[in-house]
């Protein structure tokens, strides 16, 4: 993935030979040649069984097809500059499905290129977002038997659900096929201090959500960094788990004079994984408010 000029390019490269697909699939990680999370599984290994790229035959690769991000248009109509470009493009039945640094989703043919469809939802519309700015690492896939979705958290805060054949919302998912993630936290979030940069998580039926908020905090209530897991079909709230844990949770004793009540942050604003055996997620927390320092004088 390169970015050039205000353009950003997803490259695929062709082996220009005919080649046996491996005999021996893996135990772990990503399997039959899809990748279906951001990680490669949900275990994040980052890993598959694939052999027919190697040392032997790498200087063979040639470049099949490039698609062009729709970023580029909207950045030459709008005074925007794109941030990093950090997606991974997942692959499940033969079609690659990525998240632009303006939080527009795009399907794509995984062999021919061809852009299946395009889904603009404009969060970029809010202006420059926290942090890093407009930064994007990809979206989620579910699906059982024939339903299958495409979920976006975006940078403006916003929780999206579409079929994944058609591009087009699902209606019933929260309002219009979205859910205001700023909504539903434990006080009023400044939607400028709170967006989201990581894809959702899908685990059985429930969609996670993390979130990223601004390292650079004016006010001692920053937003919450609570974790939320919501119902793949109807965008109904499932569970919260708090990171600053609350009144008569465990570790709240820990949070002396009463700081549990007003501090924010405590994030997850990178990749979480899960075990889907056990039942878990794993959430790499970052720190609370402020960052580094958080006594009563640094405000």
């Amino acid at each position: 993935m390169t970015m050039q000029k205000g353009t950003v390019s997803v490259l695929v490269f062709l082996l220009m030979t005919t080649l046996c697909a491996p005999t021996v699939v893996a135990q772990t990680g990503a399997l039959n040649g899809e990748w279906r999370s951001y990680g490669g599984d949900d275990g994040s290994t980052k890993y598959a069984a694939l052999d027919q790229i190697d040392a032997g035959n790498v200087d063979r690769l040639q470049v099949a097809w490039q698609w062009e991000s729709s970023d580029t248009a909207v950045i030459a109509n709008r005074e925007l500059r794109a941030g990093a470009f950090k997606a991974t493009p997942l692959m499940v039945g033969g079609v690659l499905y990525i998240r632009t640094s303006l939080s527009i989703v795009a399907a794509i043919d995984a062999e021919t290129g061809e852009e299946l469809w395009v889904q603009d939802v404009g969060s970029y519309e809010s202006g420059r977002l926290t942090n890093l700015g407009f930064n994007s690492r990809g979206v989620a896939h579910w699906s059982d038997g024939d339903d299958a979705r495409i979920f976006l958290a975006t940078g403006d805060a916003h929780l999206w659900s579409f079929d994944a054949e058609t591009g087009r919302p699902i209606g019933r998912f929260g309002g219009d096929g979205k859910i205001d993630l700023t909504q539903g936290l434990r006080r009023p979030v400044d939607r400028r201090a709170y967006q989201v940069i990581s894809p959702p998580l899908v685990v059985g039926d429930v969609v996670i959500v993390d979130s990223s908020i601004s390292d650079g905090p004016r006010y001692m209530t920053a937003p919450p960094g609570d974790i939320r897991g919501f119902d793949v079909h109807t965008g109904e709230l499932r569970w919260t788990f708090h990171t600053v844990p609350q009144a008569g949770e465990f570790g709240n004793d820990a949070w002396e004079n009463d700081s549990w009540t007003y501090t924010g942050n405590t994030n997850v604003w990178t990749i979480m994984s899960a075990d889907l055996e056990l039942g878990y997620v794993y959430l790499p927390i970052g720190t609370p408010t402020n960052d580094w320092y958080g006594g009563a004088s640094a405000w």
